[in-house]
């Protein structure tokens, strides 16, 4: 049952997904995350026990979308992973409705996509991020600090890539993102 609702997901959610499919790990951003901040959020994910392959990439934005260097990210993004073409599924939402003009995912939607891949934690980039989960799930999250969500432990950040362009930001970013449990712990 869990592999049908996670199919479903990610056929009716395909363009602001990436990373593998079986992952635990959500990373949750506006937009995608450049070569830097995927790359330090996979090293986190397998240094925290939850594999190699274990994260999965959100975004609030569509593939494609946005500016063109966010666009030309993005496609190096979706060209990570073999992604299928976007299907409506018993269940979920028709993919006009599903999002905001095809572009953007609207808080029903971001709620359905979080349950949907049902991580066991999740990480926000980014502000935009933080608050759209905070609308989807109805529940104030606050950004720099550990949480949980829906019993899942959370983090989220004002501007994760930010952090990591200089070396005190990445220490911030990894003080951060090591409250999150190792795979297996509580």
């Amino acid at each position: 049952m869990y592999e049908v609702a996670l199919d479903q997901t990610w056929d009716s959610f395909a363009d602001h997904l990436a990373g593998d499919r079986m992952g635990t790990f959500l990373v949750v951003s506006a937009a995608p995350l450049g070569t830097a901040g995927r790359a330090a959020c996979r090293k986190t994910a397998e240094a925290l026990g939850y594999g190699p392959g274990g994260t999965v990439f959100a975004f609030l934005e569509a593939v494609g979308t946005g500016s063109d260097a966010a666009a030309a990210d993005a496609l190096e993004v979706a060209a990570e992973t073999a992604v299928p073409a976007p299907a409506t599924a018993p269940g979920m939402p028709e993919a006009a409705d599903a999002l905001d003009g095809g572009a953007r995912l609207d808080a029903q939607s971001l709620f359905l996509l979080a349950e949907g891949a049902d991580p066991l934690c999740i990480v926000c980039a980014d502000r935009n991020a933080a608050e759209a989960l905070s609308a989807a799930y109805r529940t104030p999250l606050a950004l720099e600090s550990r949480s949980n969500l829906f019993g899942r432990p959370f983090v989220a950040f004002d501007d994760f890539e930010a952090l990591l362009k200089e070396e005190t930001g990445k220490r911030r970013a990894w003080a951060l993102l090591r409250t999150l449990p190792k795979f297996g712990e509580r």
